[in-house]
């Protein structure tokens, strides 16, 4: 920041020159409070859950283990039951168990755990277009 010295007799100088401090104040301000990407935002939410993490270990347990592997493979059972959508459904529920069970931090479990959501979704999809 520049010291400026200004008389009272300039009293229109000091104006603008004050107006044009603010307005770079301003627009500095602006661009230093960028807002983070949603995926920077997903991340700080997985990492801020570090306290709730059994009620993470529960969640995705039954989740993954009693609801949508179960759901998503009578789905692929009742279109064919083709062997190359059961892949990735199993390798998504063993993802997400195997970081729950090594005691991952949540910045870790909660994505995978919704990565296989996704992944089991995906495969729903792709039972009702291609079978």
């Amino acid at each position: 920041m520049e010291t400026i010295h200004i008389s009272l007799k300039d009293k229109r100088k000091a104006d603008s020159i004050l107006t044009r401090q603010y307005t770079q104040t301003q627009a500095t301000a602006y661009t230093a409070s960028r807002s983070a990407s949603l995926w920077a935002r997903f991340m700080q939410y997985a990492a801020s859950q570090q306290q709730y993490r059994f009620a993470w270990l529960a969640f995705s347990f039954f989740m993954q283990g009693c609801v949508l592997v179960p759901v998503t493979l009578m789905i692929v059972v009742r279109h064919g039951n083709p062997f190359e959508l059961w892949i990735p459904v199993l390798i998504a529920f063993v993802l997400t168990e195997t970081t729950n069970l090594a005691a991952m931090p949540t910045k870790v479990t909660v994505p995978v755990f919704w990565a296989g959501v996704v992944i089991d979704l995906l495969v729903i999809a792709s039972c009702y277009i291609l079978y």
